[in-house]
């Protein structure tokens, strides 16, 4: 027997059906099998679970055969009260301050599951600002670069199998596999519970969002501060700190437009012409991660005024490197190549750029200035 209860909430429509198993489930009609729940939370014998997809709810019950008169009552008794959640606000948690890895855990599973288009804007200390157009879906990526100047026109697109890098003013694509999925699986869970806390709310481009604070192992120093949306748990800013406790880096979301990307933005083919190289190795567009995922990768500890990391492509199995640094109108470039022994050589310029050895490995500088060449390469370690 099943009891159909329509109920509008904005455009939702929702259907109430009794099983034989004395489980009762409430969703909107247009959704497939739940999946992700960023919330499932016990309450008078029912649960209530929120998804992460816009007016995507489930509410379970369990309780004892009903007549369908009461039945009916009891339906439109949780009808209503899904009816006034909605109305609410939308937060994901309700009334009750969530504990900080639940926020991390639902960002996480945004990062899997969102679709969204957004204009992000990156600020470094000593950078040029960079601004770009994002597309997201699961674990596909668009990325369409505004500004600064050298990176106008350039392109990253990750389709979840393949990731391409093109650099539109070198004319230059670089093929990769994508790692979204597995770099994503490591993610939280490396976050220990005792050094996030929720430290309040605010709203972010007309968005009500949790704020969490990432804080060294004492908890004296924090690393980040993260804005992640109640409704989504989509990340609409992050600062990220330095060892002395000043903000280096803001990253924010503007023109968050939440609903599903057409899959042509997530395919790409280079433009005839265009210099190709494909390679096994990771493509990383932040230093970090690029350090932590090989041991032996070297990068320089002094750069020209104004200059910060852009990106690098790391190949473990060859043991090759290829980082790339810019100040918003040029770019150079340090290629670095494992060898056997640790050999050492001072810089020396060369036919292209500047050649040295460190610590086992042959290094290649391209496009460094030339007044500042040989102090930046010897800081690479």
């Amino acid at each position: 027997m099943a009891v159909t209860v329509m109920a509008t909430a904005a455009t939702m429509t929702a259907t109430i059906t009794r099983r034989k198993n004395m489980e009762t489930c409430f969703e909107p009609r247009a959704s497939t099998k739940p999946t992700n729940p960023v919330c499932d939370c016990a309450s008078r014998g029912f649960r209530f679970v929120q998804f992460t997809s816009p007016r995507t709810f489930s509410i379970i019950m369990r309780f004892p055969p009903l007549s369908p008169c009461r039945f009916a009552l009891r339906a439109v008794a949780v009808t209503t009260a899904l009816l006034c959640t909605l109305s609410g606000g939308g937060t994901v948690w309700g009334q009750n301050k969530p504990s900080a890895m639940d926020v991390l855990r639902a960002m996480m599973r945004a990062e899997r599951t969102a679709s969204l288009a957004a204009t992000e804007t990156v600020t470094q200390r000593g950078a040029p600002v960079a601004r770009m157009r994002i597309w997201r879906a699961g674990f596909k990526r668009r990325v369409e670069f505004v500004e600064p100047p050298v990176r106008s026109g350039d392109l990253l697109v990750d389709d979840g199998v393949n990731v391409w890098l093109f650099h539109n003013s070198d004319d230059a694509a670089v093929q990769t596999k994508s790692t979204a999925r597995a770099m994503l699986a490591a993610g939280v869970e490396k976050m220990p519970s005792a050094a996030a806390r929720v430290t309040g709310t605010a709203t972010v481009g007309g968005r009500r969002a949790w704020i969490v604070e990432l804080r060294g192992r004492s908890g004296q120093r924090v690393l980040r501060r993260l804005w992640i949306d109640q409704a989504t748990g989509v990340r609409l800013r992050a600062e990220r700190f330095g060892p002395e406790g000043r903000r280096i880096e803001t990253a924010a979301l503007s023109n968050v437009r939440f609903g599903p990307v057409p899959p042509s933005r997530f395919h790409w083919t280079p433009p005839a012409g265009a210099k190709v190289t494909r390679t096994t190795g990771t493509l990383f567009t932040r230093l970090a991660p690029a350090r932590t995922a090989t041991s032996w990768l070297q990068y320089p500890r002094v750069t020209p005024p104004g200059y910060v990391f852009e990106s690098a492509v790391v190949d473990n199995r060859k043991g090759e490197a290829w980082l790339r640094y810019t100040n918003g109108r040029r770019r150079f470039s340090i290629f670095q190549q494992r060898t056997p022994g640790r050999n050492t050589a001072a810089p020396r310029s060369v036919e292209g750029g500047w050649y040295w050895q460190n610590s086992g490995s042959r290094l290649l500088g391209v496009g460094l200035p030339s007044a500042l060449a040989e102090q930046v390469a010897k800081s690479v370690r």
